[in-house]
């Protein structure tokens, strides 16, 4: 069965209304919501639609970017991040709206959004002493990749979080001293990767045991694709990278979506460490639970 390519934009250009809608309303938890709506509204055509998950991505990056902004309390970063976040979502829909939308235009959107909206992410301290060091960020996306190739074994084990490790350093860095496009995608790569990782490791964990042979095979494919991205980003062969990271982030986000289908929500495993917190660090906790769970609904 085939759907109209028409009928899947329109659709589309409808849940960018609504993204935009929620950004208006400071609702920054939905607009990720959106973004997951997007994605799932793809599988309506998987021939049709590779470039298009890309706008999926986008979206859920808006929603975390301006979340983070929200949180520093600070009016006018967040005025004039919510102005960058529109004027994203508008140059989207015009794309869509003309069909003059391909997987670097994308992209581009993508890059344009992060580079516009760094320094708001930073708290004063920061941004009035980080400066643009994308050379730097470069390097350590190369440290961290191959940290992970090398690591992959860690995978298969009950409470790794290396893909998680790797994107909390990345995203650290790049919002520090800012990235070129090859940093930028990578970054979107691992998350797609590891929001995988997360459903693949419940549907082979059965009362508290990994399978890892099947985990393993449901993968290591995807791994051997970061291995390529790896060396091209080393050899800096940047038009490699976005042709196999955007084929990688779709099929990993296909797979995400029929997985949610599957499982619904699901928690990942943390370990249970008997400290005594704070009130105030078990009230963050909640917090922070309570908005990771919103943030996977639909």
């Amino acid at each position: 069965m085939t759907t109209n390519l028409s009928l899947i934009i329109d659709v589309l250009r409808q849940d960018l209304k609504v993204a935009e809608n929620a950004i208006k309303n400071n609702n920054f938890v939905f607009v990720s919501v959106i973004g997951n709506r997007i994605m799932s509204n793809l599988l309506a055509d998987e021939s049709k639609t590779k470039e298009l998950m890309l706008i999926g991505w986008i979206v859920r990056e808006i929603s975390v970017d301006l979340d983070a902004i929200k949180r520093l309390k600070d009016q006018t970063k967040l005025v004039k991040s919510t102005k960058v976040a529109n004027e994203c979502i508008d140059k989207i829909d015009t794309m869509l709206s003309k069909k003059e939308y391909g997987i670097k235009e994308l992209w581009n959107v993508y890059f344009d959004l992060e580079k516009d909206i760094r320094d708001s992410i930073l708290t004063t301290m920061e941004d009035k002493v980080y400066t643009k060091k994308p050379e730097f960020t470069r390097q350590i996306t190369l440290v961290l990749m191959k940290h992970f190739l090398t690591n992959r074994d860690l995978l298969l084990k009950q409470n790794a979080l290396l893909a998680k490790g790797l994107l909390n350093d990345l995203s650290r860095v790049i919002n520090e001293h800012g990235a070129t496009e090859a940093e930028y995608i990578i970054f979107i790569v691992f998350k797609s990767f590891d929001l995988y990782f997360d459903y693949a490791m419940y549907s082979e964990t059965i009362d508290g045991k990994i399978n890892e042979t099947a985990l393993k095979s449901k993968i290591d494919s995807y791994i051997n694709v970061i291995e390529k991205i790896s060396k091209n980003h080393e050899a800096k062969e940047l038009e490699e990278i976005y042709n196999e990271s955007t084929s990688l982030v779709y099929d990993l986000s296909i797979e995400i979506r029929k997985y949610f289908i599957n499982y619904f929500i699901i928690h990942t495993q943390i370990v249970d460490r008997k400290l005594e917190l704070p009130e105030e660090a078990k009230q963050k906790i909640g917090e922070t639970i309570s908005k990771a769970f919103e943030e996977k609904l639909e």
